[in-house]
């Protein structure tokens, strides 16, 4: 009888030290963020599903990764999809917008290792975040969030809320393209 007493004050202390001492969700064997491939412009990170897409702007450079083409076509529009959201890209201007829509999914840290959730932690809320990811070993972390504005290289980024209650994202490219 008494083994099974200290038995079960055994387990009863190691469950409230495990319950007490939060623990965090395993590190995934690729992060989302330190381990996607560099990007010129900046990507869009869903913190609920771990999707990350390069919000590209401008034509990528055949060999080298992480640069853009030196010559840029423009001239044409298309639609995108990037981290599970959708927008468009007006190479004439050369602008992309994607919407957000209203309504945050809950923050996953399972698809980030421990130094992306450092730099997650104070943008949890925001169910997205833009992400500099040229070099992944240092990459930095803005806010999806109505009032925004960076820039990075030669994007401005600015972030809006729609009438709607959705955020737009619009990415103003500086670089001249030719017609």
């Amino acid at each position: 009888m008494r083994r099974i007493i200290l038995v079960f004050m055994m387990m009863t202390l190691l469950l409230s030290l495990v319950a007490c001492s939060g623990i965090s969700a395993p590190e995934p064997d690729r992060c989302s963020i330190c381990d996607y491939i560099p990007s010129h412009a900046p990507c869009l990170v869903n913190l609920n599903t771990g999707e990350v897409g390069e919000i590209a702007l401008y034509e990528p450079h055949h060999t080298l990764v992480g640069e853009i083409a030196e010559e840029q076509r423009g001239g044409y529009f298309s639609f995108v999809s990037v981290a599970g959201l959708r927008g468009y890209l007006d190479a004439c201007v050369p602008e992309t917008h994607v919407t957000v829509p209203d309504g945050i999914e809950k923050y996953e840290e399972k698809y980030f290792c421990s130094t992306c959730r450092e730099l997650l932690r104070e943008y949890s809320h925001c169910g997205f975040v833009l992400a500099d990811v040229r070099n992944p070993e240092a990459p930095t972390v803005y806010p999806v969030e109505a009032g925004t504005e960076f820039e990075v290289r030669c994007y401005t980024v600015v972030i809006t809320e729609t009438d709607k209650g959705e955020l737009d994202i619009s990415l103003v490219g500086s670089i001249p393209t030719e017609e």
